[in-house]
């Protein structure tokens, strides 16, 4: 390999690292601030407490596998992406022809068309959320299967 293609890819992963952490602190973070602060006294009792006894149980130590047990902080973090994801809009050119299904219609997306997705659309809508804009639906998405029901929304 040459010594310059490793220079490039060396500074491709020191953009994409840079920017990346630079979106994390400069949207991601202060939103996911604002609507946990939103969430009300009896959201952050709940949270600490959640938190305290999670990191209580380790070595006092954050990790992955600490952050996996906290289910409430979990839900709380993806409500959050839910009510104002980071990245709003999508576009992508279709590589495969398929069909989307809605509650009453389906669309075939033939191969080469530009797709555009505004995910606001989707994740406040009113037939399956409780309240369009509302802050924090802890409860109906456990009542629903939790993350896993969350996370089919957001997969398809």
């Amino acid at each position: 390999m040459k010594p310059e293609c490793v220079l490039v890819g060396d500074l491709h992963l020191l953009y994409t690292t840079c920017f990346n952490s630079f979106v994390s602190m400069k949207i991601l973070f202060p939103n996911m601030i604002k609507w946990v602060g939103r969430g009300g006294a009896k959201l952050h009792a709940e949270l600490a407490r959640e938190i305290r006894s999670a990191i209580g149980g380790g070595d006092g130590v954050v990790t992955m596998t600490v952050m996996e047990k906290m289910s409430l902080m979990k839900s709380v973090v993806y409500e959050a992406l839910r009510i104002e994801p980071p990245v709003p809009s999508q576009y992508a050119r279709v590589k495969h022809s398929f069909q989307i299904e809605s509650y009453d219609a389906a669309f075939q997306i033939k191969e080469g068309e530009i797709m555009y997705d505004f995910q606001p659309f989707a994740t406040k809508d009113p037939k399956i959320f409780d309240r369009r804009r509302s802050l924090f639906q802890i409860d109906s998405l456990e009542k629903k299967g939790g993350i896993v029901f969350y996370l089919i929304l957001l997969c398809g």
